[in-house]
């Protein structure tokens, strides 16, 4: 703005599009018509929103000669009290009610050529005079139209209302119309004599509609809206490859104004814009991830497609096993990080969807959670309870996430679809954001339905026991309380708690909100209860044994990538090994199987055996008196290499000239037992 004078275009209440002209302060706001209109009949509208507790007026000028002084041809004093008053061929000449909170439609007509007036609001007649009469009914005789003002009128109360879908067009007396020009785009598609028209098979994109009516004299200026046509991606799939890559496609779409996709995995665009039908995500993480895909146009983001749900389950890999002075000592790779904790499930309600409120657009509704019990925990997921209301459909809706000790918005999640009526919503998730204090608000942003009754719905119940608020999102501090605690369950990752804790209630002082039924705000306790829920990924490994024949059994789960079986280096005899990764969704399969074998046979057997050469190139020989029942030969990592079984001979030569340099254990089964041998290949 160039001064105090000059209103603000804003979003925080749009009728139609993404904004409006909010009035409020000092502003003024004066609409000229390029020249002085002397002839024919017009139409001035607009639409109007006064917030509750709000002053609004505006005026209609004949003209606007700063030199003389402005001439109104009516005024309208929007007051406190819901009671409107208009000044037009007198002064109080009408009186009138209205809604606070809801969008009106303005309609001031002014036929010059009869000289006559009516001021309309939505579609009813509230007053009708002698134009040319002006606001005082004195006469001026000026019969003319050149604008009109509006006002940031201030007295008696704070005024502040909103402007929105602003028009004069001219009106034509019906007799000389013939009919009407549709326009899409800028371009002629048909001329109609109904005031009804369908247009099929239109592309997706935003496209800009327009008639003009047709009469005997010419054709009159356009009146035109916007519709949005954009199409979300169909039949989203999803598969797993190579263990941990997610491979995503969909129906390909064609438009105008297209140019990509986006590629979602848990509510975050983790693609970049892609212009082919399919895409891979590579390495991901371990755990259960949600996929979805948009499509992407020059002045919009469609909807999410359908979603799918994935589980990685990646194997460890590259197991080694070392006998080390008593022990054996086991090493693998990491597949993730190892997350110690709970999740924990935060509710302030009593389960019984009693109530709720008159929902509107661009306002979110939700629960604080105080947190303070839970600290480094990260917000997850929610659930939620909605209620039809007598109506019935699929809602789309968004959540909003809040540090209410600053009121800032921390995260998005969404938007996502309502799967039935008058049910709960479980696990919605929120991304795994970090709480930044120890007051953290999730509100729910209805996108359907109706701008001021819009769904979903979220439910309530009897009475507001904790924290509840309906505020807007261009502004938190501008809240209201609930009539009873929201059906909204937080769930969050705690990584240090492991017992129920009841969370502290902020204290306040509550006032009434706009419910759809009476309520009392009422001071009580938070209740919040705690339990596991699954889909958090890796919790450890699982370690499992063998000593030979024995099958494997697990004999522990870590959370390190390395574990010491304590004393079996030394027990006689061939101890088997391998590992597994487990998630809160399963396990994964087994890793590699390595071995170690403990020599069992006395060094008098010892000493009757042969193995040669050592160091050696490419094959061993062995030697003993008694028969050889098997040999097998594992790599320092404890990887079996190479086996033989059912020798039955006391002598036998292994081949080894396909494996890499480094040390060998040859180990050779007897009648008597084992005995084990290091070799060096050069």
């Amino acid at each position: 703005p160039c001064g105090s004078n000059d209103p603000y275009v804003t979003t925080e209440m749009p009728y139609s599009g993404d904004n409006s002209v909010v009035i409020e302060y000092e502003a003024d706001l004066l609409y000229l018509t390029d020249e002085l209109l002397t002839e024919g009949k017009y139409s001035y509208n607009f639409r109007m929103y006064i917030p509750d507790g709000y002053n609004g007026y505006f005026n209609v000028l004949q003209d606007h000669n700063l030199t003389v002084g402005a001439l109104w041809g009516m005024q309208v004093f929007f007051e406190v009290n819901g009671i409107g008053t208009v000044d037009g061929g007198g002064y109080g000449a009408a009186t009138f009610l209205y809604e606070y909170d809801e969008w009106m439609y303005m309609d001031i007509v002014v036929d010059l050529d009869t000289d006559w007036a009516q001021f309309i609001i939505d579609g009813e007649l509230i007053h009708e005079w002698q134009w040319s009469l002006g606001i005082s009914g004195g006469g001026n005789g000026w019969l003319t139209l050149e604008g009109g003002d509006f006002f940031a009128w201030n007295t008696n109360n704070t005024c502040k209302y909103f402007i929105d879908d602003f028009q004069i067009i001219q009106l034509y007396e019906s007799n000389n119309m013939l009919d009407y020009n549709i326009y899409r785009d800028g371009s002629f598609l048909e001329n109609v004599s109904e005031t009804t028209y369908q247009d099929n098979d239109v592309e997706p994109g935003y496209h800009n509609y327009c008639v003009s009516a047709v009469y005997d004299e010419g054709e009159s200026e356009q009146v035109c809206d916007w519709v949005s046509l954009i199409s979300a991606p169909e039949n989203f799939a999803v598969e797993v490859q190579n263990e941990n890559d997610v491979y995503c496609t969909w129906d390909e779409v064609i438009g105008t104004g297209f140019t990509g996709y986006y590629i979602y995995r848990d509510e975050v665009a983790v693609s970049g814009l892609v212009t082919d039908n399919e895409w891979t995500d590579l390495n991901v993480t371990g755990g259960t991830h949600t996929y979805y895909v948009t499509a992407v146009y020059e002045s919009a983001e469609s909807l999410p497609s359908n979603m799918e749900t994935v589980i990685i389950l990646i194997t460890p890999t590259n197991l080694t096993a070392v006998p080390e002075i008593e022990d054996i000592v086991l090493n693998w790779d990491a597949v993730g990080i190892v997350l110690e904790g709970n999740m924990v499930e935060l509710y302030q309600h009593d389960e019984t969807p009693t109530n709720g409120l008159f929902q509107w657009f661009n306002f979110g509704y939700g629960v604080i959670f105080d947190i303070t019990a839970y600290p480094g925990a990260s917000v997850e997921m929610v659930d939620f309870h909605h209620a039809s209301w007598g109506v019935s459909g699929t809602w789309s809706y968004t959540m909003h996430i809040v540090d209410w000790t600053t009121f800032t918005e921390i995260g998005i999640a969404g938007p996502f679809q309502t799967t039935g009526d008058d049910i709960w919503e479980l696990e919605i998730p929120l991304g795994s954001v970090p709480a930044t204090s120890t007051q953290i608000g999730i509100f729910l942003e209805p996108m359907s339905n109706d701008p001021q009754d819009a769904y979903p719905i979220l439910s309530c119940d009897a009475a507001l026991d904790g924290l509840s608020y309906e505020a807007s999102l261009f502004d938190y501090t501008q809240n209201n309380p609930a009539p009873g605690d929201f059906l909204l369950n937080l769930w969050i990752w705690a990584p240090t708690s492991d017992q129920i804790v009841q969370a502290e209630k902020v204290k306040l002082n509550n006032i009434n909100a706009n419910a759809r039924s009476p309520f009392v705000p009422v001071n009580g306790d938070v209740i919040v209860d705690q339990k596991v829920k699954g889909g958090k990924a890796l919790t450890g490994y699982n370690v499992y044994y063998a000593y030979d024949p024995d099958p494997f059994t697990q004999i522990t789960n870590v959370a390190d990538t390395t574990y010491s079986h304590i004393g079996m280096a030394t027990v006689p005899g061939l101890h088997k090994y391998y590992v597994t990764a487990q998630y809160e969704e399963g396990e994964s399969n087994q890793s590699n199987e390595v071995q170690v074998l403990i020599s069992s046979v006395d060094n008098e057997q010892q000493d009757e055996v042969t193995i040669y050469p050592n160091p050696f190139n490419d094959v061993v020989f062995v030697n003993m008196d008694e028969n050889i029942i098997s040999v097998t030969v594992v790599n320092s990592q404890g990887q079996v290499v190479f086996v033989k079984e059912e020798i039955n001979s006391n002598e036998y030569q292994i081949d080894l000239k396909n494996h890499l340099t480094g040390i060998y254990h040859v180990r050779i089964e007897t009648e008597n037992g084992w005995i084990n041998r290091k070799m060096i290949k050069k």
